[in-house]
């Protein structure tokens, strides 16, 4: 007897099961049947069991563990009408899991009613708590989330429609499911109900299978609705998680952006007799397009305009990597010059410049088709003799050279070939000699291609007479005010290309 009053005053969740019960209470009560006396003697010395001082709660928490249902229902109740916090485990299954089990409250004041439900409830798997009051009622759900509360109208100390007006400024509908108790002549007290935020009624005596129903129609609602509000904060976090991620992407782009515009030359050549200019418009932060125009040796300037198929990261890594394939200074990684078979004078291998076409090819074998990236690019490649004042170039893919005369019509010189990387073999190589006031564009294919709001290209003809409208302003602000034309003529600030147009002035 002194062991089992020490255990009991040490223990703040008792586990028991029937033959533990018998073990440990034996002197107090015969075994353990369905009759009620037994029953009540348990549940009567579980009352007299006080919380130790440290404990917050004084309400006892028991834990049943019984295979015999009518045993394990009939102390539940006993123990829940008495003011203790009882859970029901059976056939061994965990009360842990929350997917598993309901959790409802029982607010009654009549001992039969809060029996019969709860035994009916506990049968079907329900974890019952029951309370005799609607201040217990209070206490208990301070303490405790419930699913569902069967509310009893009726009832001394404070009634159901207190305790539901007091729970709706606390819980919404779909927070806490109730469902009101009623006569079945309570008409007036059910709409008194309705209005104070009640879910459901059921009518005295119940019909328990309708009771069952209705409390699992009210917590599949309230799980449904709390399943979307878990989706819904994922959805959010997620977003949130997206947009930090995109910010700090888009700082990578404009970092990565702004080296690549590094990479544009800085100021034209000085040559005598010529002017030069360019225009870079990418669609996005990065381009796949990219131009260069740089002093040779002997009074020539080389020049090029790329276009690599795609847009954004990809396509930008790939015109980044080529152009350094085309570094105008001498050595062996350029693909502009190639090594003589003589030495320099200090003993160094020297180096020839290599042909447009030449260039065509060596990079057509240095770059062939990915067939995992489907990536290509198109090229202008020319070197301008600024003292024969002739252009030596070579077209892969590229749209065709513009010239613009002083005077006279304007010309589409010859384009052959294939982008780099389609088809390897020879390229041809032009020649073009120009003459003073003579003026050359060359361009990617993102300005004749420019769309407006019904789908419509710009075309060809269309930019060349927006170039003859400005072909009297000095060259660079003719660039500038085209590339505001087609913008003007697409109706969008938003490129769906990349524009790139590089211009050659021979003033005289």
């Amino acid at each position: 007897m002194g062991r089992a009053k020490r255990w009991t005053k040490s223990e703040r969740s008792t586990r028991l099961t029937a033959p533990a019960i018998s073990d440990f209470l034996g002197p107090f009560v015969a075994p353990l049947h369905s009759d009620a006396e037994p029953v009540r003697a348990v549940a009567r010395l579980f009352a007299s069991f006080r919380p130790r001082k440290t404990d917050r709660s004084p309400m006892a928490k028991v834990l049943l563990l019984d295979s015999d249902g009518s045993t394990r229902d009939s102390l539940a109740a006993e123990l829940s009408a008495r003011g203790h916090r009882v859970v029901v485990q059976p056939d061994g299954q965990s009360a842990d899991d929350p997917d598993r089990k309901e959790i409802v409250l029982i607010v009654d004041d009549s001992a039969e009613n809060r029996d019969m439900a709860a035994r009916w409830l506990r049968h079907h798997g329900v974890l019952v708590d029951c309370a005799l009051d609607g201040r217990g009622a209070l206490e208990l759900m301070s303490r405790q989330p419930y699913d569902a509360v069967l509310l009893d109208i009726m009832m001394p100390v404070m009634d159901g429609f207190e305790v539901l007006r007091r729970l709706r400024s606390t819980h919404s509908t779909t927070d806490l499911p109730v469902i009101m108790g009623t006569a079945k002549d309570g008409s007036r007290e059910i709409v008194e109900a309705f209005k104070l935020g009640a879910n459901d009624y059921v009518t005295k005596p119940f019909d328990l299978p309708v009771l069952l129903a209705r409390l699992r129609t009210q917590i599949s609602l309230k799980r449904a609705v709390e399943e979307i509000r878990r989706l819904e904060h994922g959805v959010a976090e997620r977003n949130r998680e997206l947009q930090l991620a995109n910010v700090r992407m888009q700082k990578h782009i404009d970092a990565a952006a702004q080296v690549q515009r590094a990479l544009l030359p800085e100021k034209a050549p000085s040559v005598a007799g010529y002017h030069f200019a360019w225009n870079f418009q990418p669609c996005a932060g990065l381009a796949g397009d990219i131009l260069n125009l740089f002093s040779l040796e002997d009074g020539r300037v080389g020049l090029y305009v790329l276009d690599v198929s795609g847009h954004g990261v990809a396509a930008a890594l790939l015109s980044v990597t080529v152009s350094r394939f085309l570094s105008p200074n001498p050595d062996a990684s350029s693909l502009l010059w190639h090594a003589s078979d003589t030495s320099g004078s200090n003993g160094e291998n020297a180096f020839t410049l290599e042909s447009p076409a030449g260039v065509a090819e060596r990079l057509c074998r240095r770059f062939p088709f990915d067939h995992a990236t489907g990536q290509y690019f198109t090229m202008m490649y020319g070197i301008l003799d600024a003292h024969q004042h002739r252009l030596s170039y070579t077209s892969a893919g590229h749209p065709n050279l513009l010239r613009l005369a002083r005077d006279g019509a304007p010309q589409l010189l010859p384009a052959s070939g294939f982008p780099i990387g389609i088809m390897p073999g020879q390229y041809d190589q032009h020649t073009i000699d120009l003459e003073p006031g003579d003026r050359l564009y060359i361009h990617s294919d993102g300005l004749p291609e420019a769309m407006n709001a019904s789908g419509e290209l710009l075309g060809v003809s269309r930019m060349i007479a927006m170039l003859q409208e400005v072909r009297d302003r000095p060259l660079d602000e003719g660039l500038t005010e085209l590339m505001g034309q087609i913008g003007a003529w697409s109706g969008t600030a938003d490129r769906r290309d990349d524009q790139t147009i590089l211009a050659i002035e021979r003033t005289e």
